[in-house]
């Protein structure tokens, strides 16, 4: 068996770079708009060059998830400096590029979650605080009566915590002072 060949196979390699983008842009196969980022882009510039990248992965007859994936090609392997980034977002303000506006990388989806995450977060602290505040100044006002304008001032500058140590102390004090309100 020393002639025999048992399994045999070619190996084909491609240089993306080597290639001219603009053929594959505007192939119908999605995954030629995104691939196009890596190759090529004679007599374009780099920021019309991702547009146009861009602008196919828009239009391709893909699920969200394969846009996404598609675009993070692009965003990945044709990154732009900031002047770049700047002309870039001018020229998808244009009638021609308006669909690559509607195009979520999934950095943005990841932050806009979080945002909203971190923004629930601090709006449910900050609402809990205002109505410790609010308590203890009910509180205050039904034991003590009217209270002077500096300590008012002071719990409703107050967090959370030092409302809620004054809340814990007032059924046993006998006066203002024993609070420590200043």
């Amino acid at each position: 068996m020393p002639n025999s060949w048992i399994a045999p196979f070619r190996i084909l390699c491609v240089a993306l770079r080597d290639l001219e983008g603009l053929q594959y842009r505007n192939e119908a196969n999605p995954l030629g708009p995104a691939l196009a980022s890596l190759m090529q882009h004679r007599g374009e510039s780099r920021v019309s060059h991702k547009a146009h990248c861009l602008l196919g992965v828009a239009q391709a007859q893909v699920s969200d998830a394969g846009r996404v994936l598609l675009e993070h090609i692009v965003e990945t392997y044709l990154p732009l400096d900031q002047s770049e980034e700047k002309e870039f977002q001018e020229m998808i303000q244009t009638p021609q590029f308006q669909e690559v506006n509607y195009l979520i990388s999934p950095y943005e989806l990841r932050g806009e979650a979080r945002g909203e995450a971190r923004g629930e977060a601090r709006g449910e602290a900050r609402g809990e605080a205002a109505a410790t505040r609010a308590i203890l100044l009910l509180q205050l006002r039904e034991k003590f009566g009217e209270l002077p304008e500096t300590q008012v001032a002071r719990v409703e500058a107050a967090d959370k915590a030092w409302c809620e140590a004054r809340l814990r102390r007032i059924l046993r004090a006998r006066s203002l002072e024993e609070l420590d309100l200043q």
